[in-house]
C-alpha cells in the first residue's frame, strides 16, 4: 500500500487529470432549447413545461441504464474440487436487504 500511495503521490497531476476527464463524462446534457419554452432570462414565462420536464426525465433516465445491477436472481454454483455440490439462488428481494442492512 506504501508503494501505491507513493506512486499516486509522485503522479498526482496525472490522477488530477484522469478524474477530471472522468468526471467530465458524468455530465448530464439534455438536448433542450430553453427558448422553446419560453424561459428569458433565467425565468419561465409561458411554454410546455411538461415537455421540458420530460426532456429532463429523458436524459437523466438514458444517463442511468448503465448503472443498474441486475435486476433477476443470481445463480451461485458452489463447487468443492471441481463438483457441484449446490447452486445458490439470491433474489432481488434478498439483495435489497442485504443492502439496506435488513431494514
Amino acid at each position: 500500500m506504501k508503494g501505491l500511495a507513493g506512486g499516486i503521490e509522485e503522479n498526482r497531476n496525472l490522477v488530477e487529470k484522469a478524474v477530471r476527464d472522468v468526471a467530465s463524462d458524468m455530465v448530464l446534457s439534455p438536448k433542450v432549447n430553453g427558448m422553446e419554452y419560453g424561459c428569458a432570462d433565467g425565468a419561465l414565462s409561458g411554454g410546455n413545461m411538461s415537455d421540458l420536464i420530460s426532456g429532463i426525465s429523458s436524459a437523466v433516465s438514458e444517463a442511468l441504464t448503465g448503472f443498474s445491477g441486475p435486476q433477476g436472481n443470481i445463480m451461485i454454483p458452489v463447487y468443492v474440487g471441481g463438483t457441484l455440490l449446490d447452486e445458490l439462488v439470491v433474489t432481488v428481494q434478498a439483495r435489497q436487504s442485504l443492502r439496506s442492512g435488513g431494514r
